[in-house]
């Protein structure tokens, strides 16, 4: 008999099937669908998450480094991104992702006991350190865990990361990662294509 240690498993397999109404669509794939904070899709997403998962196992550290993946909520994007969907990059929206950011990491770093919370944004040349560091800076206060305070692009940090990126083949992005970023870069490049494209229709022209 199956499962002689529990007698009663069969029978309760079927009374749960009998109470169980399933249909099943063969032929098709059922995957869980995983929401991103900006919308920009699920493959962007792991995308980035593999990048970090594999750094993490190639590179070698003084202390020990531990990923955690936090709660990923595209509603909580778009909210603070209401009425911001035009703004430039760099400008207002980034500043009101920025604190939803560092509003998840404080509110962890204070869950977790940590010493210090911070952000590696600030390695961006694109990226508004002074406000990055205004808004940690709120969020400790609220938080009380301390803010570290950076502007890691200095001292030719944005150029060390670049090649740290050669070094462990790593991806990386060009745009900041929402899907508002993702379309004013297509639309740059979109309008680079095509002004280079009319010159050479110029310059043979010419010819």
């Amino acid at each position: 008999a199956l499962f002689p240690e529990v007698p009663q498993a069969a029978d309760n397999t079927v009374q749960i099937a009998q109470r169980c109404q399933v249909e099943f669509e063969f032929g098709k794939t059922k995957l869980p669908r995983f929401t991103t904070p900006d919308g920009s899709g699920n493959e962007e997403y792991f995308r980035r998450l593999r990048e970090q998962e594999g750094l993490l196992a190639r590179m070698e550290f003084l202390h020990p480094v531990h990923l955690v993946a936090g709660e990923y909520d595209t509603a909580a994007f778009y909210a603070v991104a209401k009425g911001l969907e035009q703004e430039p990059e760099g400008g207002e929206r980034c500043f009101a992702c920025y604190a939803l950011r560092l509003r998840q990491a404080a509110a962890l770093a204070a869950a977790q006991g940590f010493d210090y919370f911070t952000t590696t944004l600030s390695i961006s040349p694109h990226k508004n350190a002074q406000k990055l560091n205004e808004i940690g800076l709120e969020m400790a206060e609220k938080y009380g865990v301390k803010w570290l305070f950076s502007d890691f692009k200095k001292k030719n940090g944005f150029r060390r990361s670049t090649e740290l990126s050669d070094t462990y083949d790593m991806y990386r992005q060009d745009y900041c990662g929402c899907v508002f970023s993702r379309k004013e870069r297509l639309d740059a490049q979109k309008a680079a294509a095509q002004a280079n494209s009319e010159a050479k229709t110029e310059c043979q022209t010419t010819l």
